[in-house]
């Protein structure tokens, strides 16, 4: 365990020394990428490890049986955001021996790149550059393969080691390679372009396109136009390889923490007439200082539903999205910031990306009433720690997150009189008079941005802090302290400090008192997006003020069955059932006289 100065902190973080920072000794991520399955007895044999941290795609080499990964790895241990513009990511192979797959051989895939001593390159190197790899396909004796850039637009030919051998840097295609199919035989690679809508066909000879074939793409246009400035590597980057989808893959996180400070930044001053400080509480409104440019470590954020819940970042720092506008050459060293038009395509198109339906939640969008809770351990609080907590129950645990009486932090604040419901982010209204006036909507920015609260009681590194959503908590857990083997080795609270939602929970400042209400809580936390709670804050009531609705997935959406038999009816029954909320349409695909015949439920009739 090394920082970017050399300096071993292992001792700390596994050793000797590891209680120090919370863990036990022995404490270890063993950065498990590739499992290996022995398909006949569906076991785990063993595990590839330290390949990257995202894994894109995997093939085997057909010609020696070795295991290919491709992917991108951040350099997130380096600090500060002028030492990282334009080169904090790496694009990957790695390739592993299923025998003995430890360690692995791991081959930069823009060697021409390397020692990445500059923030930028000329034109036709960047053009040579792969980014954001999605697949990877051999041939037949595995002497060459090919990989596609989702990001970067083109293909890459590379030979058993990883070396590039194509015929020239690379060939291009269409916007947002994402598959890929060889038909050898025929000399003939075939390339699904999931953002041009098309697909390419390569002549494997000559290593050119020689036709491109759009097929049906019902994509709304507001996402086609806008998404290039998510994840175009060749346009939004100095060196080619990355862009906002490096860390914000598939608009949602990378899992880790980045020191983005500046030390010759500037404060930031907070203004009362721009920043929501404290909402409607008068209690919240106090304490606050400006931002400071170092800010510290902070774990990657989704980019799902942001548009109309600005302010944006940890500390609510921005007071939209045209402030990341200079994170496109001072982060990715790019030649340009967006256009004013091309920030507007990028804003309509975040805008319409939603949160996915919650696994936790029933079919019909409710709350678990017993929800398991594998790998949460009880705390010590309340006796042993390390034990496994009982299942959850949300909806006990919504009871208690909303109860004004009994006010969980500290008998000072309910849980949404900060995070408010549905969101859990903070309220979008203040007080018309400093801390004593009358509750107003706060005026909407020049931009259409909103002004959600900021708070500054949350004890952290940072005195402002904007009230986060807690929509994707189900999906940042992984790391626990009492556990030697982790999945992931960031956590909760703006930097990923604290590991588990049952330890924030169990706090002195919760007024929690039995494990199982940190289970039930934990359980609501768990299951959080999706709406639907039944409850809503009011202007006048500081402990449970007026939440901002979200983009958020009813449960059942995406639900399929296959109609083969009696045995299905009773799940038909439910998938008609939650028509009724008005939040999710029945769709249903079948044969009529031979003839392909789709139809579309209307509960009114």
């Amino acid at each position: 365990w090394v920082d970017d100065n050399g300096e071993d902190w292992s001792a700390f973080v596994t050793g000797n020394l590891a209680g120090l920072s919370g863990r036990p000794q022995g404490w270890d991520l063993p950065d498990r990428d590739v499992a290996i399955i022995d398909v006949e007895s569906a076991t785990i044999t063993g595990y590839a490890t330290g390949m990257m941290n995202i894994c894109m795609a995997l093939s085997v080499n057909p010609g020696n049986g070795q295991v290919t990964v491709v992917g991108t790895d951040g350099e997130n241990e380096v600090r500060f955001e002028p030492v990282l513009n334009g080169k904090f990511l790496r694009v990957n192979l790695a390739i592993a021996d299923p025998a003995n797959p430890n360690p692995p051989n791991v081959v930069d895939l823009n060697p021409h790149l390397i020692p990445y001593s500059e923030s930028a390159t000329n034109p036709m190197q960047r053009g040579m550059s792969l980014g954001d790899p999605r697949a990877i396909v051999w041939n037949a004796d595995g002497s060459k393969g090919y990989v596609a850039g989702m990001g970067s637009n083109n293909l890459a030919v590379i030979d058993s080691s990883g070396n590039r051998v194509g015929l020239a840097p690379t060939i291009r295609v269409g916007e947002g390679p994402a598959g890929l199919a060889l038909d050898e035989s025929r000399n003939r690679l075939y390339v699904l372009n999931r953002f041009d809508g098309s697909l390419s066909i390569i002549d494997t000879v000559t290593e050119s396109e020689v036709d491109r074939i759009p097929y049906f793409d019902p994509t709304p246009e507001v996402i086609k136009v806008g998404r290039k400035h998510l994840y175009d590597t060749h346009k939004n980057s100095g060196l080619g390889q990355v862009a906002c989808g490096s860390c914000h893959v598939d608009g949602r996180m990378d899992r880790l923490a980045w020191d983005l400070g500046d030390p010759s930044g500037e404060m930031k001053v907070l203004n009362p007439n721009i920043h929501n400080l404290g909402g409607i509480h008068f209690l919240l409104k106090l304490d606050f200082e400006d931002f400071h440019p170092m800010k510290g470590p902070m774990t990657t954020q989704t980019l799902q539903d942001i548009i109309g819940h600005e302010p944006l970042h940890w500390r609510g720092d921005r007071n939209g999205i045209e402030e990341f506008n200079p994170a496109f050459t001072g982060l990715q060293g790019a030649e340009r910031m967006l256009s004013p038009q091309e920030m507007q395509e990028f804003e309509d198109f975040l805008a319409t990306i939603a949160f996915p339906p919650n696994p936790n939640r029933n079919f019909d969008n409710s709350l678990p009433e017993n929800l398991p809770l594998p790998d949460h351990l009880t705390t010590g609080r309340f006796g042993p720690g390390g034990m496994p907590m009982p299942n959850g129950n949300a909806k006990r645990g919504l009871q208690l997150y909303t109860d004004i009486e009994r006010r969980l932090d500290q008998g000072n604040f309910s849980c949404v009189a900060c995070h408010t419901l549905p969101a859990g982010m903070g309220t979008n209204w203040t007080l018309d008079n400093g801390l004593f006036g009358n509750p107003i909507e706060f005026p909407t920015g020049p931009l259409g941005e909103k002004h959600h609260a900021l708070v500054s009681v949350d004890g952290s590194s940072n005195i402002a802090m904007k009230v986060p959503q807690l929509r994707n908590q189900f999906e940042k857990t992984g790391f626990n302290m009492f556990m030697k083997s982790n999945r992931a080795g960031f956590g909760y609270l703006h930097d990923g400090s604290v590991d588990t939602l049952e330890r924030f929970l169990s706090e002195g400042a919760f007024d929690v008192e039995t494990d199982q209400e940190v289970a039930d809580l934990v359980a609501l936390v768990l299951s959080f997006s999706g709406s639907d709670f039944g409850i809503e804050g009011a202007p006048d009531n500081n402990q449970n003020p007026p939440g901002t609705p979200g983009k958020d997935s009813h449960a059942a959406v995406g639900a399929q069955i296959t109609i083969d038999s009696t045995e299905e009816e009773s799940f038909l029954d439910q998938m008609i059932a939650v028509t009724a909320s008005g939040r999710v349409d029945l769709v249903v695909k079948g044969i009529v006289d031979s003839v392909p015949r789709g139809a579309v439920y209307n509960p009114s009739t």
